[in-house]
């Protein structure tokens, strides 16, 4: 007869079996590769000594809404407000800013471009270091102020974290900043592998 019992040396080595197995597969990708924390994979910072301009993006479909008055905006060449997406009924919104270089990009755009990203974004002209376009950094959202009523705001960030590719800025919209660098992410390598 089988005798059954409790062996704590046996438990600790299922337990810790268990343990590794759930973190392997919790822990990779399609590929086998172990995950990347969320954002990891994605280079915010992209040095390159290219110029980029408004035509590079429209070659491959980028759509520009709107073109802004970059005064105010130090060193920026030119601005533009746009959307863009692989599907047609899935787009995202962009800001786009351009400077002379990847180094006046990141010197004289980051400050700006966090001020506009986030939960913490200025989104209203009294508070915006650079008051254009905001209105079009913003999304109204609806919620449940209580079990009988609902409420709703016009002053949420559309854009939650930005990248700067050698000369270029862009914020990119999003419901947080993993969502909002992928979009920056997929536009970019729709660039790299534009003609």
């Amino acid at each position: 007869m089988l005798r059954l019992g409790w062996n704590p040396k046996v438990a600790a080595i299922a337990l810790a079996a268990l343990m590794c197995a759930g973190a392997i597969a919790c822990g990779s990708d399609d590929t086998g590769q172990p995950a990347a924390a969320p954002g990891d994979e994605i280079q915010k910072i992209r040095p390159g000594s290219q110029v980029y301009a408004l035509e590079d993006l429209t070659a491959f479909g980028f759509k520009k809404g709107k073109t802004y008055d970059v005064e105010g905006l130090p060193e920026a060449v030119n601005a533009y407000y746009g959307f863009w997406g692989l599907d047609p009924y899935n787009r995202k919104d962009y800001e786009v800013r351009f400077y002379a270089s990847h180094e006046d990009a990141v010197e004289h755009g980051t400050a700006l471009a966090k001020e506009r990203i986030g939960p913490e974004a200025k989104l209203t002209k009294e508070e915006a270091t650079w008051p254009e376009g905001v209105k079009d950094a913003r999304m109204c959202i609806s919620y449940r102020a209580s079990s009988a009523q609902w409420a709703s705001t016009c002053l949420e960030p559309k854009y939650f974290d930005y990248v700067i590719a050698a000369n270029m800025v862009l914020l990119c919209q999003g419901l947080d900043s993993l969502e909002s660098l992928q979009a920056c992410d997929a536009l970019l390598a729709e660039l790299d592998s534009a003609p």
